[in-house]
């Protein structure tokens, strides 16, 4: 609970534009997955996180790169 909103406020403070906090309501994923639009998008957040895997999706999410938390994020926030 509240993970997404945490890693918002890591993200911004690190100087990122955050544009929307959801819930993912999918299948619970152990590591973090970070889709991006294009090939070479992305590489700069993988230090943010445990356990990240960059994908480049061709399906249209609205918005240049999309986070999806794992729960191996959620023993990292407290760094």
């Amino acid at each position: 609970t509240g993970l997404a909103t945490e890693y918002s406020t890591k993200l911004k403070n690190a100087g990122y534009t955050v544009s929307e906090v959801g819930n993912y309501t999918q299948e619970v994923l152990q590591s973090t997955r970070i889709l991006v639009s294009e090939p070479g998008m992305g590489q700069d957040l993988l230090p943010l996180f445990k356990e990240a895997q960059i994908e480049v999706t061709t399906e249209p999410t609205g918005y240049d790169i999309q986070i999806i938390l794992g729960v191996s994020e959620s023993n990292e926030i407290t760094r």
